[in-house]
């Protein structure tokens, strides 16, 4: 779902990478699709655990509702994914 408050719109993902050895920064590129005329960028060094999974928690900013490309890197971990955002009511 997707809420606008004043200021910024920011999702919460979870990225749980494969590879856990080393868990280097995280770094998420969003792009607005199909025309690609807007992309935001997100730095994470943050790491979490939970028993049995180490993940990094992220506020990935989504400015306008649309469809978005969010490409995640950190390390040897890779990962793509398209998703909508459309508006909810309040």
């Amino acid at each position: 779902m997707y809420q606008q408050n004043r200021q910024r719109t920011e999702m919460k993902i979870y990225w749980v990478p494969l590879h856990v050895d080393h868990m280097p920064e995280l770094t998420v590129q969003a792009t607005l699709l199909p025309r690609r005329t807007m992309t935001r960028e997100l730095r994470q060094g943050q790491v979490a655990a939970n028993p049995g999974v180490v993940f990094y928690p992220s506020g990935i900013p989504i400015p306008v509702p649309g469809t978005w490309e969010l490409v995640a890197k950190a390390g040897r971990n890779r990962g793509c994914f398209i998703v909508t955002f459309t508006v909810t009511a309040s």
